[in-house]
């Protein structure tokens, strides 16, 4: 699977959970990225699985949200600590910071959580 792509400008602001967003823009513009890196980063930050709400116009969009965001869960259990980094950095998590000891309690509790739901 390859690495989560950079967040850009304003996609990097609309994913931050702290941020209330509405978002909407043309087809292929990268909505459903944004929205599944938000949601990463909910899970990151120890939201609960069932507290967070997305809502899609369609119901084949609601099945890609689902499906991105299973399968990079999935992913992050398997993944080397390197590619398991560069997705944390390109989800906008400081690479000084984020300590690989950390990343992979990270990602082992937000695996655990996403199962439980």
């Amino acid at each position: 699977m390859a690495n989560l792509p950079p967040l850009k400008g304003a996609q990097a602001a609309a994913s931050d959970p702290a941020a209330h967003v509405w978002l909407s823009a043309s087809a292929g513009t990268g909505k459903t990225q944004v929205l599944a890196a938000r949601v990463f980063r909910l899970l990151l930050a120890g939201v609960a699985p069932e507290a967070i709400l997305c809502l899609t116009f369609t119901k084949a969009g609601a099945a890609e949200m689902a499906q991105r965001i299973n399968g990079r869960l999935a992913a992050w259990v398997r993944m080397p600590e390197t590619e398991l980094f560069a997705d944390l950095r390109a989800l906008g998590f400081d690479a000084g910071v984020l300590t690989w000891s950390r990343a992979d309690r990270e990602r082992r509790r937000c695996r655990w959580r996403a199962l439980q739901s």
